[in-house]
């Protein structure tokens, strides 16, 4: 089968991508012809196919100005993305197109060109971009829910998207366009859902798809592994305000007697680099390859995911549970849908992170029970979480909308 996997980065940069190029790997392995599009970054992988990939936008620290309205007709509709997408389809066949986050840089200008070429489209919601113009459902500090019922105009007053007017107020006009005409409504034939959080989420919020199914994201789960006793509680992912970096270092600070690992990289960088330089129990080891993950969660004794905005179905997660180990978290999103408390590891209250330190330190004075429920963590991911299954329902629902391709 060839499949035209679809995501607006084609590096390393989070979550999605990590999904993104490990589906990828699968689909390869199986014996799939996989073909990328994507935007053209610096730091983007080489691909024969990048000739078809699309001129990046800039689109942090949005200003009026010329630059400012070239940015914001291509959250509109990108004329580049549907013309190149369009060249790529006139070359080869696909069978089947599988979209990822396209929103911004490439918009649902790509939609048109499949339905005319009458490709078979599904896409994986990795956040909550379609109901909220503040895509992770926070802002301003905290939980953004001013989005809810439609009413997107209300994240511009309340400037929740990057705390700017400017940001907000195109984001906003995006989302309304995008929903007022049904782009991805008419677009797409199958929406995918990471947990059963998104699903209920992006529903209660307004968005009625065709059809949707939950798949569980998958990670590399080996056959058997060591259950090593750890040297450090891990922290693992992109280093912004919303994945709990503020909360990690008050845990941090409760925790003196607790070793802690930073491995990754993001706008809050320098930040972390100035606070770790004051802690004695916290080192930062920088951004590090996907490949090379794996040895620094086998050498964890927990991992740690303290984030503040409600994560669909984090990865970290995931590989915490494949290499064995226990995990402390905020009880939100989609986590408890991987972590059962007291059994693969100790959830907290959302943004307490006085009771996730106090699960930290359960974790680091109880050995035999983080390594027990490391155990069952590794026996979770093998039952359900694994490529071998991924793979399988996958294909199930690529064969699904090859078999009923009715251009709309």
């Amino acid at each position: 089968m060839r499949i035209l996997q679809v995501n607006k980065f084609y590096f390393d940069r989070g979550g999605a991508e990590r999904y993104y190029f490990g589906l990828t790997d699968l689909l390869r392995a199986r014996g799939h012809e996989v073909i990328p599009f994507s935007c053209l970054y610096p730091t983007s992988k080489d691909t024969p196919w990048q000739k078809y990939f699309v001129t990046p936008i800039v689109t942090e620290r949005l200003r009026f100005g010329w630059q400012g309205i070239r940015t914001a007709s291509r959250f509109f509709w990108s004329r580049e993305a549907a013309r190149k997408l369009d060249q790529l389809l006139h070359k080869t066949h696909i069978d089947v197109a599988h979209l990822h986050n396209i929103y911004h840089q490439l918009s649902p200008s790509i939609l048109s060109v499949l339905r005319r070429h009458r490709v078979p489209t599904v896409m994986t919601l990795h956040d909550f971009h379609l109901v909220s113009p503040a895509y992770n459902l926070t802002g301003h500090g905290g939980r953004c829910a001013h989005a809810r019922g439609g009413k997107w105009w209300e994240t511009v007053r309340h400037r929740c998207v990057r705390d700017s007017l400017v940001a907000s107020l195109l984001c906003a006009g995006e989302l309304m366009i995008h929903r007022s005409l049904g782009f991805y409504e008419r677009g797409i034939q199958l929406f995918i859902a990471p947990s059963h959080f998104m699903q209920e989420t992006i529903t209660a919020w307004g968005f009625r798809p065709r059809e949707m199914v939950i798949i569980p994201n998958f990670t590399d789960v080996p056959k058997a592994i060591e259950h090593q006793v750890g040297e450090y509680v891990l922290f693992s992912g992109r280093l912004s305000r919303e994945k709990g970096i503020a909360q990690f270092f008050e845990v941090a600070r409760q925790c003196p007697d607790v070793p802690f690992l930073i491995v990754g990289d993001g706008p809050l960088r320098s930040d972390v680099e100035a606070q770790v330089k004051e802690l004695n129990n916290v080192q930062y080891a920088g951004f590090v390859e996907p490949s090379v993950m794996p040895s620094f969660i086998a050498r964890a004794l927990a991992v740690i995911i303290p984030s503040v905005a409600p994560e669909v179905f984090p990865m970290a997660a995931l590989e915490a549970q494949a290499a064995g180990k226990a995990v402390a978290a905020f009880a939100v999103g989609g986590i408890p849908e991987i972590v059962t408390d007291g059994e693969h590891g100790l959830l907290a209250p959302e943004g307490d992170a006085s009771a996730l330190a106090k699960a930290v330190q359960r974790l680091i004075h109880d050995r035999p029970m983080a390594r027990s429920m490391g155990s069952e963590a590794y026996a979770r991911a093998v039952r359900d979480f694994s490529a071998d299954a991924h793979y399988h329902t996958i294909m199930d629902v690529y064969q699904r909308v090859i078999d009923h391709n009715v251009t709309p």
